[in-house]
């Protein structure tokens, strides 16, 4: 009985081993399955081949298996899906890997074993690759889009909040007519000379007083020293 064949008892005939087995000598009365790690595509032939990286072979296989979403395999000899290595933190991997995705800038993965990143969100971004965890937009920064590498800047006179997805305030030293008015480069009017303060976020109705000054309402831009004689009246 030639090689790559097995011949029973009062056998006509050689019989090709069949996928999966093989049989590497003269004389064989069966065929041997494929050791755990390898496998054999094509019948009648006498050595298996080793398992493709990213899958898995059991004993008997005639295919390669691919390692399971999430998980990757980088050797060439492993024969059940336990030994597929799952994907770090910060990485990801399709079905059949051979080794982890990291993570782009603009995307985390906080979690191991997973099959995709997640982009960061509106008002997030993350500069490097392979992390865990997006970061806040700064104040007076912003981010509009999803997967975001890094943050914007707001434009003149206006600012934000930490992890903004838009520049919807004045910045220091400015204040809008109201909060209904878009905080925009002329939206945002320079805060009275002298007598005033204007915090970022400042509506015409929250400017601040510095002490010894007055205005005649919160709808006034007005400023004047506390002095003359209606001081006392006006500034108390």
């Amino acid at each position: 009985c030639p090689p790559g064949s097995a011949c029973a008892l009062a056998s006509t005939a050689p019989a090709k081993c069949p996928r999966g087995t093989v049989a590497s000598e003269y004389g064989a009365a069966e065929c041997t399955d494929c050791d755990g790690g390898f496998f054999q595509a094509t019948s009648g032939r006498t050595a298996c081949n080793s398992c493709r990286r990213g899958s898995y072979c059991p004993q008997g296989s005639s295919a390669p298996l691919p390692c399971d979403i999430g998980h990757y395999g980088a050797a060439t000899d492993l024969s059940a899906p336990e030994q597929c290595e799952a994907c770090p933190v910060g990485t990801s991997c399709t079905t059949g890997s051979v080794s982890p995705l990291v993570c782009a800038a603009g995307s985390v993965q906080a979690d191991s074993g997973r099959s995709s990143c997640r982009y960061c969100t509106t008002g997030e971004y993350q500069s490097s690759v392979s992390q865990s965890a997006c970061r806040t937009c700064e104040s007076g920064k912003y981010s509009a889009i999803n997967g975001s590498a890094e943050c914007n800047n707001c434009l003149s006179r206006t600012s934000s909040y930490n992890a903004s997805d838009s520049c919807n305030v004045c910045a220091e030293g400015f204040y809008r007519r109201d909060v209904l008015t878009d905080a925009t480069p002329t939206n945002c009017l320079p805060c009275p000379e002298k007598g005033a303060a204007c915090p970022m976020d400042t509506t015409l109705e929250t400017i601040v007083l510095l002490p010894g000054h007055w205005r005649l309402s919160g709808r006034s831009t007005v400023v004047t020293r506390c002095e003359g004689a209606n001081a006392k009246a006006r500034c108390k």
